[in-house]
């Protein structure tokens, strides 16, 4: 679906990580490893040259940014629909468009009172560099619970 990605994988304790268990089990969707997407859409060469490139170089912290929102991606026949919430890296815009997605469906769109939920329960507004680590993921299958982790730095 998303070929390798890059990504900041949030620490399973932290607040955030909670809120995407708790959104899978109110919204019967997947659950899948919380995180903010650096690159993807990458072969595993890319992937892995930038995966190595973020684990020598300072971890950034990001800001929280507006309101929970829904994204549509047209996959082939399908339709990946995510909610997410977007962060700015050290609270500067000019520095890229950062983002959690909170929950993902295939094919069902999630509705303005599941959007309106989930805005009241985002728990905090800064991520620190310290609640992720760099992950390399393989995230070509369909199903986001298929995701599969094949590196992890180590701090």
């Amino acid at each position: 679906m998303f070929n390798h990605c890059v990504w900041y994988s949030i620490h399973k304790s932290h607040s955030l990580s909670k809120l995407i268990i708790n959104l899978a089990k109110s919204f019967h969707t997947d659950l899948f490893h919380a995180h903010i997407t650096v690159v993807s859409n990458k072969t595993y060469k890319e992937a892995d040259h930038i995966y190595k490139h973020q684990c020598i170089i300072p971890k950034p912290w990001f800001r929280i940014h507006g309101r929970i929102y829904q994204t549509k991606t047209h996959i082939g026949n399908n339709t990946f629909y995510a909610i997410q919430q977007d962060y700015y890296m050290y609270d500067i815009k000019n520095l890229g468009e950062y983002h959690v997605s909170l929950a993902y469906r295939i094919n069902n769109p999630f509705t303005k009172e599941e959007i309106a939920y989930a805005n009241g329960l985002v728990p905090v507004d800064t991520i620190w560099s310290n609640d992720f680590k760099v992950s390399l993921y393989d995230c070509r299958p369909s199903l986001p619970k298929n995701w599969k982790q094949l590196k992890v730095s180590v701090f």
